[in-house]
Parts: C-alpha cells; sequence; structure tokens
C-alpha cells in the first residue's frame, strides 16, 4: 500500500513537469584541453572560467576528453536499452588509445560515470567539473615525475535527471536508480573491457581508472560485479574500480561477503576501491527512504545488509580514512613526516600513517597534507597504537562504533572505505548545497588513486 501510494503522489507532482530527452549530446572523438593549477595543484582554473586563481605561478595541465553516451529507452536512435546512441564513439576511443601505444605514449585512460541529477550536456556541472578532474591526475602523474603520460579522460553519460524541474525531481531517485540498472544490463561492461583492452596492450606504464559516482556507482557495480565475483581484476592488471558515495544496497555486495573461501584475514592491494562519506546524507538517508516506501527493490530483502548502502553498513566496511592539514593543525616532527612521504599506505597492516607533499616547483613553499587508512573495525587498543608515534593525533579519535570482526571480501581485492568529508570534497572548486555527496574534484583523492595505480602490481 505505501508503495502505491508513494507512487501516486509522486506521479501527482510531476504532472506537467518537462522530461529531459533521452539523447546524445556529444560528437565521437577526443578533444585536447588544458588547466591550470596554482603552484600546490590545489586551486584549479579551466577554460573558460577564469576567476580564480590568477595571482602568482601557475602550472598548465594536457589532457583529453571524450564520451560514451549511453540511451535508456528503445528508439530510432537506440536500438535496446543499454546501448550507446553512437557506436562511433566507441570506435574513435580505441583508435585513440591504438595510436598512441603505436607511437609508444603512455596513457592513463580516466573513465567516469556519472550519477543521478546529470547527463552529458555540455552545461551539465558533472561535465564542467570533469575537466578540473582530468587536470589533479595530470597534476599527481607530473609530481610523480611521470610527465612522459597522457592523461585521456572519457565521460559515460546517461539520463541521470528525469524531469527539469528541480523540486519534484527529488521523487525520481527510485526511478533514476532503476534506469542505471537497466542501463548497466546493455554493453557498459563490454565497452569498458574493449577499452581496457587497448590499455593492456599499450607500454608498461598505460594505466585505466573506472570511477562510478553516486547512481553512477550503481550502474559500475551492476555491470561490473558479476565479473568481479569470478576474476579480482575484471578488467586487467592495469586497472582500478572507484564508487565513490556509490547509491547501491549493500545486499548488491552480499555473494562476495559470505563466500569463506574468499574473506581474508588483512586486505591486500585492491583492485576495487569503494569509499563513501560517513556524513554523506543522499545514501545515508535518501536510499533507505526510497527503498522503505518499496520503489527500489533489494537484491536480498532477507538480509540485514538490505537496508543500507554499501559505504554505511558497519559490518560491510574494511577501512577508514581521514586527512588532515599539517601546516594548519601541526602533525608532528618535520623529519618524521618527511619519513611518511613514501610510506605504501595499501599494502597489509592494521593502519598506516603517510603524508602527501604538494610543493611549489619552485621549492619555496610545500602543503603537506597527513593521511590515516585503517583496517575497519579498530578498537580502543588499535587506537592506542595509532598514538604511539605521536604524528596526527586529530585523525586518532576513539574506537570505531562497529567493533565486530574483520571481514576483507575477495581476498582483501575489494575495500570499502569510511571517508571522513576531507576525502570527498571540494576544494573550494566545486559550487554545491551538498558537497559531502556531489564533489568529486578533491586533490588528495587523485594524489592517493594515481599512486595506487602505479604501485607494484
Amino acid at each position: 500500500m505505501r508503495a502505491i501510494l508513494a507512487i501516486l503522489f509522486a506521479a501527482a507532482l510531476l504532472t506537467g513537469c518537462s522530461t529531459v530527452p533521452d539523447q546524445q549530446y556529444q560528437t565521437a572523438g577526443f578533444r585536447d584541453k588544458s588547466c591550470s593549477l596554482n603552484g600546490s595543484g590545489r586551486e584549479a582554473t579551466c577554460p573558460p572560467d577564469s576567476s580564480r586563481g590568477e595571482e602568482g605561478q601557475r602550472i598548465e595541465r594536457k589532457f583529453s576528453v571524450a564520451f560514451l553516451e549511453y540511451c535508456e529507452l528503445e528508439s530510432a536512435a537506440c536500438k535496446a536499452p543499454g546501448q550507446l546512441f553512437a557506436p562511433g564513439q566507441l570506435l574513435a576511443i580505441r583508435q585513440r588509445i591504438e595510436s598512441a601505444n603505436a607511437a609508444g605514449q603512455a596513457t592513463l585512460v580516466a573513465v567516469y560515470v556519472h550519477g543521478w541529477h546529470h547527463n552529458a550536456s555540455t552545461e551539465d556541472g558533472n561535465v564542467k567539473y570533469f575537466d578540473h578532474m582530468l587536470a589533479r591526475y595530470a597534476d599527481a602523474l607530473a609530481r610523480a615525475g611521470r610527465t612522459d603520460i597522457r592523461v585521456l579522460g572519457i565521460y559515460v553519460g546517461w539520463r541521470g535527471e528525469l524531469i527539469e524541474a528541480s523540486i519534484p525531481s527529488v521523487f525520481t531517485v527510485a526511478d533514476r536508480g532503476r534506469a542505471a540498472d537497466r542501463i548497466a544490463q546493455g554493453t557498459v561492461a563490454a565497452d569498458l573491457a574493449t577499452i581496457a583492452a587497448a590499455v593492456q596492450a599499450g607500454p608498461a606504464s598505460s594505466r585505466m581508472l573506472v570511477t562510478g559516482h553516486s547512481f553512477g556507482g550503481r550502474l559500475v557495480s551492476r555491470a561490473l560485479l558479476p565479473k568481479f565475483r569470478e576474476n579480482y581484476q575484471p578488467l586487467g592488471d592495469k586497472a582500478l574500480i572507484v564508487t565513490l558515495n556509490a547509491a547501491i544496497g549493500a545486499d548488491a555486495y552480499y555473494d562476495l561477503y559470505q563466500d569463506p573461501a574468499r574473506l581474508s584475514p588483512s586486505a591486500g592491494k585492491p583492485t576495487w576501491v569503494n569509499i563513501t562519506s560517513l556524513d554523506d546524507w543522499a545514501t545515508k538517508w535518501t536510499y533507505p527512504i526510497a527503498r522503505y516506501v518499496g520503489n527500489l527493490q533489494p537484491d536480498h530483502p532477507e538480509d540485514d545488509s538490505s537496508g543500507r548502502t554499501i559505504g554505511h553498513f558497519g559490518p560491510y566496511k574494511t577501512h577508514q580514512l581521514g586527512f588532515a592539514n599539517c601546516n594548519a593543525v601541526g602533525c608532528g616532527d618535520p623529519a618524521t613526516l618527511s619519513g611518511l612521504l613514501n610510506v605504501d599506505y595499501w599494502s597489509p597492516a592494521p593502519f598506516h600513517f603517510f603524508v602527501l607533499r604538494y610543493a611549489v616547483e619552485t621549492g619555496a613553499d610545500t602543503l603537506d597534507m597527513c593521511g590515516l587508512v585503517r583496517e575497519y573495525p579498530y578498537n580502543q587498543k588499535a587506537v592506542d597504537a595509532m598514538e604511539r608515534p605521536g604524528v596526527c593525533k586529530d585523525l586518532v579519535g576513539s574506537e570505531s562504533p562497529f567493533t565486530g570482526r574483520k571481514r576483507y571480501p575477495a581476498n582483501g581485492h575489494l575495500w570499502n572505505i569510511e571517508a571522513d568529508k576531507s576525502v570527498i570534497d571540494t576544494d573550494g572548486l566545486q559550487p554545491t548545497s551538498t558537497a559531502v555527496h556531489n564533489a568529486t574534484t578533491q586533490t588528495n583523492l587523485a594524489t592517493m588513486l594515481v599512486r595506487l595505480l602505479y604501485a607494484e602490481r
């Protein structure tokens, strides 16, 4: 009954609203672009915007952008849901990577799948800030001495917004979730595999990063989880899968957590990283409400995991992550911090302190960001151990609310990380009323992911 009432109420509100068309917005092929960053790499200006950070030293970071656009509905423009409007988009992407391979040019192919309220329109906010994300990847590579690697960005578009009116659109959450599920059943996985194969055939330092945000994380999960259950590297050993604030139930991952033969006692280097902000209201509250009214069907309704998203279900969390600005709060002795610059924070251990250093290329100024990644859950004994080094104490806090047994699915290849709001943030560059959920351009996150991509396999 409650589901019927919810549907009728939403239908009444949506009556008369303009529907966003299910259409292609972009042509095939890459466009070469660039953004300028300030000396420490934390403020970006991307054309046509020139309103930020014009004073002082600027660093230009170059990259290229292409699009893959998927239809939701069968039409004259698209033969079936989840198919590309224009297969030529995929062909152009593959040819560009193969051309780079032939020239000996290494590439970092960064794929981004957007979520709710977005599409591939040039005016869309996610399209605009995709440039900021790519500039940070290029900057992270340059600061690591990998200036020979070209960043190729691929924006995956679909109809994430159903209607144009902003207030009634909140009632489309379940509808857009189901749309993401339908599209994931199409050619997304096969198309990503095609791109991955081209990357695999390239120079040794070529890599692929696939990121899905919000309902984009749901779409990526639906498309790749079946293969991930069989193979922990579904896109090859040069690829990393990342889902940010994924709007999908924890029960979608149920099978991974119920296989005792593949539950590792300690975490290994991940090939799939799910990161969710602890205070992300959208995945913490909106998703469970949508499920409660019966508009989003759970994968395993009989299990406790069906009522929470993957990032907010305590028994499925594997790690906790946070950052502190050492220039602002002081994180310990400078010599000790310098010793944390090359920590392999993905290696198996109860916790790792590490430092990300952003130095102006002239060497005049530096910004140190201290990070703490720890296995979840952690008790007071573990907290005491974290306090002994005397660094980054503001990050330690008290024991985790959930103190059950540790479970690392896929033999430690899946990390399900609880993040504080410093991890998925905007560096002040991406104006949004819901920054904790919607931010995708955070410098520390970009730096971490690039380092993880190039860690020893």
